[in-house]
């Protein structure tokens, strides 16, 4: 679906594939949603927009955080 014509370092390309093309592609599939409730004679499902660069900081804090929570355990088992 997304083509590079270098492929990004680890790091980037994460945050390219969580942020930038989770971006291009939720309102496409937002508005396939509500087209399809409607078709279906439902009233329209209209799913709230995302921030994906919050959502992604926030995952990657959450990460940072658990790591330091194992590290400081396995120190103490030590």
């Amino acid at each position: 679906m997304f083509v590079f014509d270098k492929i990004p370092e680890k790091d980037e390309l994460e945050r390219i594939v969580h942020i930038n093309c989770s971006s291009i592609i939720f309102p496409f599939i937002r508005e396939s949603i509500a087209d399809l409730t409607i078709k279906a004679g439902l009233p329209p499902l209209i799913l709230d927009p995302v921030n994906f660069v919050a959502m992604y900081e926030s995952s990657k804090e959450k990460e940072e955080k658990n790591y330091d929570k194992k590290l400081k355990k396995k120190q103490r088992l030590t």
